[in-house]
């Protein structure tokens, strides 16, 4: 069935939403549904509603919103990601694949070596746009939930506001870690964990105060493989591994699940390589 996510207004039983601009469009041209047609309605919060499209044009679609419907999305570890500003449209593409592997929350942080320096009017604005990537994705890969977007931040407050729980894993992805291996870390996790945090540079790699701020902070500074990654090669393979690694502790090596969504061939293409690699890594092959 159609689906669509509506952030924006309050979707309970009983209501009728108005929705204009990229909402009607997607709805009337993309899906091309029509007045009499039943779709779904998803609050961004974790709930669907059934919903009859009463008018249905580019400009307005009213949507009445009916009964309450179930739909399985659990995730049993919270998902972080701290991921340092890059340049151009990159951190968009990491927002949506991101909201497709289920990550709970997404921080960016401005560090000393991001190229993009935003005023407070171009932040508002990218965190804005990067709001609306979210409810794409999230309406794309059938997620009926919305990731977390912080504001755009310092990266000494990201690291901050994760505390000392020793339930909580902290890595930062560095390719320049001569020794800690993401395997070796994972390996040597004992104890159950509620919450795994995952750091992620710019083009430029991060600066060595960095990396030591972060160790201050409890991160683990890991490397994966020999190769230098793009950035959002490195998000979304780290998210991936990390993914596939709990669902692994919770259901076995016997286990080819991964997550609840329907991932775009890209997103799909990158975390299954980097599932394969930390695999046969973590084998021995």
């Amino acid at each position: 069935m159609k689906r669509l996510i509506v952030a924006d207004k309050v979707v309970k039983p009983g209501v009728s939403l108005e929705l204009t601009d990229e909402k009607s469009h997607y709805l009337a041209k993309v899906l091309r549904c029509r007045a009499g047609e039943l779709i779904l309605v998803g609050d961004g919060q974790g709930s669907f509603f059934k919903g009859e499209v009463l008018e249905s044009g580019a400009a307005l679609v009213r949507v009445h919103v009916g009964e309450q419907i179930k739909i399985v999305w659990e995730e049993d570890v919270e998902i972080h990601l701290i991921q340092s500003l890059p340049k151009g449209n990159k951190l968009e593409r990491i927002v949506r694949a991101s909201t497709e592997l289920g990550v709970t929350a997404i921080h960016p942080v401005v560090t000393k070596r991001s190229i993009p320096r935003l005023d407070a009017r171009k932040r508002q604005d990218k965190v804005g746009r990067m709001r609306r990537i979210t409810e794409q994705a999230a309406r794309q890969c059938g997620r009926p939930n919305l990731p977390t977007l912080h504001e755009i931040g310092e990266l000494e407050e990201a690291l901050e506001s994760f505390g000392n729980d020793d339930d909580t894993l902290r890595l930062l992805f560095w390719e320049a870690e001569p020794k800690r291996s993401l395997f070796a870390a994972l390996n040597s996790i004992e104890a159950p964990i509620k919450k795994a945090v995952l750091c992620v540079g710019p083009e430029g790699g991060w600066a060595t105060d960095e990396i030591e701020l972060a160790r201050e902070y409890g991160f683990d500074s890991i490397f994966f493989g020999h190769g230098i990654l793009r950035v959002e090669t490195a998000a979304v393979g780290f998210l991936s591994i990390i993914k596939f690694y709990l669902n692994m502790r919770e259901y076995g090596f016997d286990s080819i699940f991964f997550g609840h969504g329907i991932l775009r061939v890209e997103t799909a293409a990158v975390g299954f390589l980097s599932i394969i690699k930390f695999y046969l890594n973590m084998t021995g092959h």
